[in-house]
């Protein structure tokens, strides 16, 4: 089982395919879009398959009687709080899946044992994977969990340089003239905008396009990171009205339309070499798309017809 706020998908595909490259029989199932109990029906329930289960806490909290051999808790940060009363409430949904899972091993990331004096609570038998001073990067730590629970399987790792990542999550669109382009359209909350904005260093000059529906997040919260990171953002949709104020209270640079091809083409008019535009929004994408794979494909459409005529 593979849960926690970002992330998920990623891990559960990186051991999925890790799995499948040992030569053991394996499907990812769950929250990654493919329902267990279909997977188990067309697998003829196949007590040989092993099922990669990716949780979100609304799935998590529907479990009653939930055996799992492994369990990989990535992080834990304030989401879906347009479903749930509070960040508290939210993450004692997710943290239900300690008590309702009986995993044998455990891989828990370190941060959500800071929150409330969690590993007071764990039984010495737990594994715990402490990665803080690897958290700037969500993909790595993503790796981290997966590469250390496989080697308590004792798989062969080194297959996994050639898995290749999830679309929609800092995935390289076109880099041209020097100016480069990602794709972030999975950032839908602030800890995954958060993630993206320290993936870049140095001198890089980016320019931050954010798209989509407020879920009561508290975006005053990533305005230092943006500011410090961003040389310009660009609002579109439903993120203009309560994020616009914030900006130009902090004196960030900003630019405003109706959506998300009109920031693009006016992000595009201004990069020069050396820039980056990156779209992550930390917003789900329902103020005018189905989801965030809708999002990504048309930003990179978008994208392409403004760079490859």
């Amino acid at each position: 089982v593979v849960t926690g706020t970002n992330g998920k998908t990623t891990t559960t595909s990186m051991l999925n395919f890790l799995l499948l490259q040992n030569g053991i029989s394996a499907v990812a199932a769950g929250n990654i879009g493919y329902p267990l109990t279909l997977a188990v029906l067309e697998n003829n329930a196949d007590v040989e398959m092993n099922y990669v289960v990716e949780l979100s806490s609304f799935q998590i909290e529907t479990l009653k009687y939930f055996t799992c051999d492994s369990l990989i808790f990535l992080n834990l940060a304030p989401d879906h709080l347009d479903s749930y009363a509070c960040a508290e409430e939210y993450y004692l949904a997710k943290k239900t899946v300690f008590s309702r899972t009986h995993a044998a091993t455990k891989v828990i990331n370190g941060l959500l044992l800071d929150w409330g004096n969690e590993e007071q609570k764990m039984p010495e038998r737990w594994k715990v994977l402490f990665a803080r001073h690897q958290q700037k990067f969500i993909n790595l730590q993503n790796t981290i969990a997966v590469l250390y629970l496989c080697q308590e399987l004792g798989l062969d790792c080194q297959k996994l340089i050639d898995f290749t990542p999830p679309v929609h999550r800092m995935e390289l669109v076109i880099s041209q003239d020097g100016i480069s382009i990602y794709n972030d359209s999975k950032s839908t909350n602030l800890h995954s905008l958060s993630n993206a904005l320290s993936f870049f260093q140095g001198n890089q000059e980016l320019l931050l396009l954010i798209s989509g529906k407020n879920k009561n997040e508290d975006f005053s919260h990533v305005i230092l990171e943006i500011k410090n990171k961003a040389k310009k953002v660009f609002l579109s949709g439903g993120a203009v009205s309560f994020i616009e104020p914030l900006l130009r209270q902090a004196k960030i640079p900003y630019a405003c339309a109706d959506h998300l091809v009109d920031i693009c083409r006016m992000a595009s008019a201004e990069a020069l070499a050396g820039d980056i535009i990156l779209l992550s929004p930390g917003l789900p994408s329902f103020d005018e798309f189905r989801n965030f794979e809708e999002r990504g494909e048309v930003f990179k459409k978008i994208i392409k017809d403004i760079w490859c005529k």
